[in-house]
């Protein structure tokens, strides 16, 4: 577990809010959980509270070492992305909710600030036992703190943008499921990502990392013999993030989008050219066939011809008594 800040920290004058992270992995069940609760340290009031799991191992790789701003981001892409069981997320949050409402809110506080992680582990497996079903668990937290204005601050920064783009984003993502996609590369033919554009249409390969995503792979028959086919894509948007990564959203079917980041300026496969492969491909086959028509006419006069001639000089040399 990693070790929470000292009594001195706690303590600190700008010091408002004590922000709790941790992950909870079932070890019978299954079900991998991150939660975060921000606390107001000297109200001794839960702030918020944010929860999800899941039985998909990305959960796993997710750390509460990190500053909490990332853990917090982490978590609610994963909301986004739909990996998560929503039924448990639900439970999970209301329980560990009403849970810290309680006296256990202030108990967590009081085990943090002596720096006591085997009680809090024992806390936090006592709340989360009901909802993940399970008592054989294993539990990492961390806390930190941070000023109200400064958390304020990062909040405020991090939905800025997102209204900015809401307008926009909300014609092409609502009423819709997003999952995640592969993109099919063409490293000599295909078109380099830089030059992709709206409208464009590609060929990609929904990820099987969600049981959103492995509903659409079914539904699409897209599953053959354990391995995922490619389908066709229309792009709605491209775009580079801070990092020059470009960010992909597609249009896969009516009601649900692809989306993908990408490292590299690779060059993809689209889907015109399988068309137009497809199309040279059937061209050969006729014009093989058609050389084959015309060669056989042409094989059977050579052939007449050549006994013909044989036939001749039989007659010829019958004539003069050679034979």
């Amino acid at each position: 577990m990693s070790d929470p800040n000292s009594d001195s920290d706690l303590a600190g004058d700008n010091s408002n809010y004590l922000i709790i992270k941790g992950t909870v992995k079932a070890i019978q069940t299954k079900i991998n959980s991150l939660f975060i609760i921000v606390m107001n340290e000297e109200k001794r009031v839960i702030e918020n509270v944010s929860a999800v799991a899941s039985r998909f191992s990305v959960i796993s790789d997710i750390s509460p070492g990190v500053p909490w701003y990332i853990f917090d981001e982490n978590l609610n892409n994963l909301k986004l992305k739909g990996d998560v069981s929503a039924h448990i997320t639900a439970d999970l949050r209301t329980t560990l909710a009403q849970s810290l409402e309680k006296d256990r809110g202030n108990e967590l506080l009081t085990y943090l600030k002596h720096n006591d992680h085997t009680k809090v582990n024992s806390l936090i497996q006592s709340i989360f036992l009901k909802p993940l079903s399970d008592k054989n668990m294993i539990v990492e937290v961390a806390a930190e703190n941070i000023s109200k204005q400064d958390y304020d601050k990062i909040i405020k920064d991090r939905k800025e943008p997102k209204e900015k783009k809401l307008p926009q984003e909300q014609k092409r993502t609502v009423k819709g499921d997003i999952v995640d996609i592969d993109l099919v590369l063409a490293p000599v033919s295909g078109i380099p990502i830089y030059k992709l554009k709206e409208g464009d249409r590609i060929m990609v390969r929904i990820v099987d990392n969600s049981e959103k995503a492995s509903y659409h792979i079914e539904s699409y028959g897209l599953r053959i013999d354990e391995n995922i086919i490619p389908l066709k894509a229309e792009v709605l948007q491209v775009k580079k993030n801070p990092q020059n990564e470009y960010m992909i959203l597609c249009k896969l079917k009516d009601g649900v989008f692809g989306k993908t980041i990408e490292t590299e300026r690779v060059k993809l496969k689209t889907y015109e050219e399988i068309v137009t492969t497809r199309s040279d491909v059937d061209d050969v086959k006729q014009q093989g066939a058609h050389e084959k028509e015309v060669s056989f006419p042409l094989i059977a006069i050579i052939t007449g011809g050549l006994v013909f001639l044989i036939l001749v000089a039989l007659i010829v040399l019958w004539f003069l008594d050679v034979i």
